[in-house]
C-alpha cells in the first residue's frame, strides 16, 4: 500500500468507527471522501433473504445522514442478479458508469427518485458471506474512476463491522421500534390469500413470542358473536368458516379489542 492509501484508510476508518450511530458515522465518512471523489450520496444496504428485497439501512447525502429501514421491491430478474452476487460471498468493488442499464440500480433509483451518473458498490463480507453493500452515487458531470473505486475498496472490513454491529443492535430493539410494525405488515399483505398471510405472520411472531396458533376472528357486538375466518399452527393455515356466541363475561375482553383496534386504526 501506498502511503496516500495508508492515510486514506485511517482517515476513513476513524470517521467509520467515530459514533454508535450508523448515520453520523456515515455522514462523517460523506465528507471525508469528497475530498477525494465525487461523491454526492452514500447509502449502506442489507440484502434481506426473507423477502427478496433490499434493505437501506443509513443514507448519507448533503442533508446529513439518516437511519432508515426502506424495503426496496424489485423484479424476478433484478432478485436473481443480486442472489448470484451474494451467494458467491465474495468481497468486491463495482464499478457503473451506466446505472440506467443496470437492472438493480436502475430499479432502486427509480423507486426512490435518487438520481446518479455513475455508481462505486462496494460488498461486505462477514463469516464467510456477504453481509451487505456500501453504495456511492456520483450526480452531475463528474464521474466516478476506477481509481476511485479501488480506494473505496481499502474500507470493506471497516464497513461490514459497522454493518453488523448496527444489524445486531437493531435486531435487538426490534420489539421497541416501528420496524416490528412493517415486517409484520410486510408478511399480512404479502398475499391474497388470507390463511397463507396468517400462517407467514405466525412464523414471524414465534421469533419473538412462544405462539403456536394464530385465529382471525371478527366480533360482532350487536349479535354477541365471534366468527372464525382463518386458523393456522405449525403445519401451516387454513380458512374457517365457524361463527359462535361468546358468553357475558367475555364481553369486557371483547369491547377492550375493538377499542385496541379502533385505536391502531386512529
Amino acid at each position: 500500500m501506498e502511503i496516500k492509501e495508508n492515510d486514506f484508510f485511517r482517515e476513513a476508518t476513524l470517521r467509520i468507527c467515530s459514533s454508535l450511530e450508523i448515520e453520523a458515522s456515515l455522514f462523517s465518512t460523506l465528507r471525508f471522501l469528497q475530498q477525494e471523489m465525487p461523491v454526492s450520496w452514500m447509502t449502506l444496504e442489507h440484502y434481506d433473504k426473507d423477502l427478496d428485497t433490499i434493505r437501506i439501512i443509513a443514507i448519507a447525502d448533503e442533508n446529513g445522514g439518516r437511519g432508515v429501514d426502506l424495503l426496496t421491491p424489485l423484479s424476478a430478474e433484478a432478485q436473481e442478479q443480486i442472489k448470484q452476487e451474494y451467494r458467491q460471498g465474495l468481497q468486491r468493488v463495482y464499478l457503473i458508469e451506466d446505472p440506467m442499464a443496470d437492472k438493480v440500480c436502475r430499479e432502486m433509483l427509480l423507486f426512490h427518485k435518487v438520481e446518479a451518473t455513475s455508481i462505486i458498490a462496494l460488498t461486505l463480507t462477514s463469516g464467510g458471506g456477504t453481509l451487505g453493500t456500501l453504495v456511492l452515487g456520483s450526480e452531475g458531470k463528474a464521474c466516478f474512476s476506477r481509481n476511485h473505486a479501488d480506494l473505496l475498496s481499502l474500507l470493506s472490513e471497516p464497513f461490514a463491522i459497522a454493518m453488523s454491529n448496527t444489524l445486531k443492535h437493531r435486531s435487538e430493539l426490534r420489539l421497541h421500534d416501528r420496524d416490528f410494525f412493517w415486517e409484520a405488515t410486510t408478511r399480512i399483505c404479502g398475499s391474497l390469500r388470507i390463511e397463507t398471510a396468517l400462517f407467514r405472520s405466525l412464523q414471524f411472531l414465534q421469533k419473538y413470542i412462544p405462539a403456536e396458533e394464530a385465529v382471525l376472528a371478527y366480533f360482532d357486538p350487536a349479535k354477541r358473536t365471534v366468527t372464525l375466518n382463518a386458523h393456522a399452527d405449525g403445519s401451516g393455515g387454513r380458512l374457517v368458516d365457524l361463527e359462535v356466541a361468546y358468553s357475558p363475561e367475555g364481553r369486557v375482553w371483547v369491547e377492550d379489542t375493538i377499542q385496541t383496534e379502533e385505536f391502531i386504526l386512529n
